[in-house]
């Protein structure tokens, strides 16, 4: 009894400690921070809907194809990034892949794996096609829908080209390929007519080709 009742009064001699109440954060602060730990999601959301929305609202204005060209050359150029490093990842993953596996343990893993990757890029391909063979894109685009430029702007844009090709080959859709072939903007005249609507411009017509080099 004597222990007990000392160590009631020790008990009670202690400092007793109190939990501090944290405050309550509002809506706005919890958000805030919300953000701040998915800043990457909230800018990817952000970019793609201010893309969407140029999209519609730049739809109606009638630019010129050295302007539409300009316009689209950054996201080619992540694009192209993006497709840059699939060749070689693919290349360490095989690798590792291979160097993990088992004698005999994996072996129907592998089979199935290649078997799905195959039935997968045929399966691609096909869509691809039908696709194309059905949806014909660029049908409706004609030549009374590009607009005339003169051979002093075709000069301009001939030099334009030339830059934009430099930054083209610098990051190249397949590195591999890119050792042995190089891409050009490949500049063709469609019409020199000088009665109709053409007032005697000339109409250009550019494409993108590769040659050995």
């Amino acid at each position: 009894m004597s222990g007990e009742i000392d160590q009631r009064k020790e008990d009670k001699s202690k400092p007793q400690l109190h939990e501090a109440k944290v405050p309550r954060r509002g809506c706005g602060s919890r958000f805030m921070s919300w953000v701040r730990e998915n800043g990457f999601l909230v800018l990817l959301v952000l970019a793609t809907a201010s893309g969407y929305i140029l999209g519609f609202l730049l739809k109606p204005q009638n630019f010129s194809s050295q302007t539409i060209t300009l316009i689209g050359f950054p996201g080619q150029l992540v694009i192209r990034s993006f497709l840059m490093i699939i060749v070689p990842l693919l290349f360490c993953n095989l690798v590792l892949g291979v160097s993990s596996l088992r004698k005999g343990g994996d072996a129907k893993m592998v089979a199935i794996t290649i078997a799905f990757f195959l039935g997968l890029s045929t399966f691609s391909a096909i869509m691809g096609a039908t696709a194309g063979h059905v949806v014909h894109p660029g049908q409706k685009i004609t030549s009374s829908k590009i607009q005339p430029q003169s051979s002093m702007s075709g000069r301009k844009g001939v030099i334009l080209d030339s830059m934009l090709d430099l930054l083209w080959n610098g990051v190249p859709s397949n590195i591999i390929e890119a050792t042995f072939v190089k891409e050009y903007t490949h500049v063709e005249i469609v019409n020199t007519s000088s009665s109709g609507t053409l007032n005697g411009s000339v109409i250009y017509k550019k494409s993108l080709q590769q040659k050995k080099g």
